[in-house]
């Protein structure tokens, strides 16, 4: 009877764990929403991912398999979530956007959404009176496709006609390292990630003028995704903390 018992044990861990769905976690790293630390994959949205998958094993539902993969650029991880027929998450500080909406669906806002204007040093600080001066002829550095490119294409628009917008940034570490090195550059940050690497950085200036507040920052998923709604449950009993 033991010799059974001990056969038996490992055949219902496998079919436990085969019974476990897998998700797929695209991801980008910038602290504080992921990052390495000690060789471990941790920040705001990985804790969020793992504590869902806790959660789910304790309301008695198979835990779901993490598997995360690092991607180098937003569009990447856009384009091969839209790509996906489901089991699949996007994470990169994603802002909900009704254009991004058209191809994917996105869970509730984990966190608001704030963007920050900042500038290299050299520029002071603008008011509404002198921005068209201060700002007008910067650098505005930012990555295709993403919500700060628009942020900066709107302010070319309406009131900086002579802002040179730069959107090669492959990532916003590049962003970050050119902003830091440079002169008479702009650039856009979420809140979170100014608390994260620019609170005491004397190379780099917050402007007052210029912020956006958007919708909120949520997990990207394929249109359809049946995990929108378990994740959605999962968000409005842990807004309050995770926020």
């Amino acid at each position: 009877f033991l010799c059974f018992a001990l056969g038996a044990l490992p055949a219902r861990v496998a079919a436990q764990a085969a019974a476990a769905p897998s998700l797929h976690v695209y991801h980008l790293v910038e602290a504080p929403f992921v990052f390495r630390q000690q060789g471990r994959l941790t920040g705001i949205e990985v804790e969020i991912l793992q504590a869902f998958a806790r959660a789910e094993a304790r309301a008695g539902r198979p835990a779901p398999r993490l598997h995360f993969h690092q991607l180098p650029q937003l569009s990447g991880i856009l384009d091969t979530v839209a790509a996906h027929p489901d089991g699949a998450i996007g994470m990169a500080a994603l802002s909900i956007t009704p254009e991004r909406q058209r191809r994917l669906d996105f869970t509730a806002p984990y966190m608001l959404d704030v963007e920050l204007l900042l500038s290299t040093a050299d520029i002071p600080l603008a008011t509404a009176a002198d921005y068209r001066r201060v700002l007008g002829g910067a650098r505005a550095l930012c990555g295709p496709n993403t919500t700060f490119e628009q942020n900066f294409l709107e302010l070319r628009s309406k009131y900086l006609p002579g802002l040179r917008i730069d959107n090669s940034m492959a990532s916003m570490a590049q962003a970050r390292a050119t902003l830091l090195e440079g002169k008479n550059m702009l650039s856009y940050c979420a809140l979170p990630i100014y608390l994260q690497h620019y609170t005491a950085e004397p190379r780099v200036r917050r402007q007052h003028l210029f912020r956006v507040d958007r919708q909120g920052l949520a997990f990207a998923l394929p249109r359809g995704s049946a995990w929108r709604l378990r994740l959605n449950a999962f968000l409005a009993t842990h807004v309050d903390t995770v926020r």
